[in-house]
């Protein structure tokens, strides 16, 4: 979306114009980054709670 308006000011004319920005901003590199690794451990986390699950291991928090 695009707009124009002039300003006066004194003896000149000033034109400015107004652009509309995206509703969201295009994601970086390094954002795209973080969110393939948080992906990737997520995965991980996934595969390794149903192997548990199918295995029926239990995690006892008093067994050192």
């Amino acid at each position: 979306i695009y707009g124009c308006q002039i300003l006066l000011q004194k003896e000149h004319a000033i034109p400015v114009r107004h652009f509309a920005k995206e509703s969201a901003p295009p994601a970086l590199k390094g954002d795209e980054m973080l969110k393939n690794i948080f992906v990737e451990v997520k995965n991980k986390f996934e595969t390794a709670i149903g192997i548990l699950k199918k295995e029926k291991i239990t995690i006892d928090p008093e067994d050192p």
